[in-house]
């Protein structure tokens, strides 16, 4: 039913913890299931040094927080905004249809965030 990709990141996830005094945050809600994630990111020279995550969701949607982190690190926030749907997808390996809100999280994470960081 699900990729190897989401099953790793569901069962190991990476950076899944709360950050110390972070730079920037941005919250993701999806109220039909309770979902809930929460991104942390510190910058260095314009771009994301750190990016670390926390969440109440289902294993879709901490796989998707999780590889987001991974991808994302070393990008500026204008590159991290261009994220996009179809790209967060692919890289998961698929999502079922009724799981699809695990990527419009962290979607809804990076723009809440970066879309008040004062270098995007």
């Amino acid at each position: 039913m699900y990729s190897e990709t989401i099953r790793d990141h569901a069962l190991n996830p990476r950076n899944r913890r709360e950050m110390r005094k972070p730079d920037a945050t941005g919250e993701g809600k999806f109220p039909r299931c309770g979902d809930k994630v929460k991104f942390f990111f510190r910058f260095h020279e314009g771009r994301i040094q750190e990016l670390t995550f926390t969440a109440s969701a289902c294993a879709p949607a901490i796989a998707a927080a999780s590889l987001a982190t991974t991808m994302l690190r070393g990008r500026t926030p204008e590159e991290a905004l261009k994220l996009g749907v179809f790209e967060l997808h692919d890289a998961l390996g698929g999502l079922p249809g009724s799981k699809r809100h695990a990527i419009l999280l962290v979607l809804e994470c990076l723009h809440e965030a970066l879309g008040r960081h004062p270098n995007t």
